[in-house]
């Protein structure tokens, strides 16, 4: 398959920790340059996963918890699958060692787009014991979530005039708007309900 300008890849990266199951993070970049393979796209993402995000990510993560792989879909504004580009292993560990939090528990970053009200987040998973004092993040986790953000709103490069961007799928604006380099952490630590083994569908 080929990759053209306007299109929109759906990057999910799957976390396995005790007593969460499978936790995930969704990403979105639009694709502008000339045509490019779809491996093209696939490595320059992973890229992105195995060298950027993942290895903050595992700075605040306990030893017990993985990024274990990333999934890779073309999709339209309205959520629906276009092509399945395939899923690649990462297997990054966290780097804390100790006991892994509740599953809900989470670090929260948010990024801004032009338009008020419409911002991307994320939820970020698998966060250590260590990471967390009385009820907030310590000084080197609450930098670790600053480059996560950092992180998040990174252009990732394919080759010479051709990117991908970060963008949130809006409902509200029937698109894709580009976040812009400005957004938050929480010191608090956020609380996403994530489904038990077992339960749900």
């Amino acid at each position: 398959m080929t990759i053209t300008n306007g299109d929109v890849v759906k990057l999910t990266l799957e976390y396995l920790y005790p007593g969460a199951g499978t936790a995930l993070n969704v990403f979105h970049y639009a694709y502008l340059g000339a045509d490019i393979d779809d491996s093209e796209a696939v490595a320059a993402l992973l890229d992105w996963a195995e060298t950027e995000w993942g290895p903050t990510w595992a700075g605040l993560a306990s030893s017990t918890a993985t990024l274990a792989n990333a999934v890779f879909e073309v999709v339209n504004v309205a959520g629906e699958v276009l092509a399945n580009l395939g899923t690649e292993v990462i297997d990054i560990v966290g780097t804390n060692g100790g006991d892994v939090e509740a599953a809900a528990v989470s670090g929260y970053i948010s990024a801004n787009t032009a338009t008020p009200g419409v911002r991307g987040c994320k939820y970020v998973p698998g966060m250590a014991s260590a990471s967390i004092d009385d009820g907030t993040f310590v000084a080197g986790s609450a930098a670790q979530l600053v480059l996560l953000l950092l992180d998040y709103m990174e252009t990732v490069n394919v080759s010479a005039g051709n990117n991908f961007f970060p963008v949130v799928r809006s409902t509200k604006l029937a698109g894709f708007p580009r976040l812009v380099t400005a957004g938050a952490i929480n010191l608090l630590p956020a609380y996403q309900r994530r489904r038990k083994q077992g339960v749900g569908i």
